[in-house]
């Protein structure tokens, strides 16, 4: 560092000292200001935030008309949603699926909500799909515009039907509120 620098480094790496009484009304103080807005927004601070989640599951071809759940519906909720922020696909090996037309990132309702679809054309030999608008992958109104899934259901991966392939490791981010 010059020696014309205006201030010298070790200025600013002094310890902070509170007192046990100044750490404990800082506490207070900020404990009362998220009552404080708590109570104007009608809602508490985790349910603004939400609760973050991370998950990651193998769907194989040969069973990939059969649900592979990413997000429990025990763990979203009531009246909450889950709100999928990104998705990463991995094929895990070198045989390109076939008669699987797609795969999609979907809620746990009867009537689905979907988040992603993704053709067949992409799952080819170590394929890495991400969130990205590409062609053969359409990423739905519930991801794209961020409306989320249906209240209190998780998250699933689930294909059109069962095909031939190597296993497609899938892992999605996102937050319950």
């Amino acid at each position: 560092m010059p020696s014309d620098f205006p201030v010298a480094i070790d200025q600013f790496a002094r310890p902070l000292t509170l007192s046990a009484q100044d750490a404990a009304q800082a506490v207070s103080n900020l404990a009362s200001a998220i009552e404080a807005v708590e109570r104007i927004l009608g809602t508490t601070t985790e349910n603004i935030g939400g609760k973050r989640f991370h998950a990651t599951a193998t769907i194989t071809s040969a069973a990939a008309a059969t649900p592979v759940s990413l997000v429990l519906d025990a763990s979203v909720p009531t009246g909450m949603k889950c709100y999928l922020q990104g998705f990463l696909m991995r094929v895990n090996g070198t045989t390109v699926w076939a008669t699987t037309a797609n795969v999609k990132i979907q809620d746990t309702n009867g009537t689905p909500v979907d988040f992603a679809t993704v053709l067949v054309a992409l799952l080819t030999n170590q394929a890495r799909i991400g969130c990205e608008p590409k062609a053969n992958l359409t990423l739905e109104d519930a991801f794209s515009l961020g409306t989320g899934g249906t209240a209190s259901k998780g998250l699933s991966i689930v294909g059109d039907a069962n095909g031939t392939g190597s296993d497609l490791v899938v892992s999605v981010w996102g937050i319950i509120r």
